[in-house]
């Protein structure tokens, strides 16, 4: 998903199926927290970061970046 995120901004891969989008969100999303309590804050970061990529008008996506980034401190 990484390499397609930097070739194909703003969408999922079509080969992946049309449910594929929905699906990638929670696993993104829940995967972002697992890393946050595991302590790997830039892993959190890079998940929730590449779900924005992915899905730029994914309100979830961006409210988790955001919590991200607030908790590390940077408010701009």
């Amino acid at each position: 998903l990484q390499r397609w995120a930097e070739h194909e901004p703003g969408k999922f891969p079509p080969v992946l199926g049309d449910d594929y989008p929905a699906v990638a969100e929670k696993l993104l999303l829940e995967r972002s927290q697992r890393l946050e309590q595991a302590h790997d804050a830039e892993g959190a970061l890079a998940s929730a970061a590449l779900l924005v990529r992915l899905s730029p008008t994914s309100a979830p996506a961006h409210d988790r970046l955001a919590c991200l980034h607030h908790r590390q401190g940077d408010l701009d």
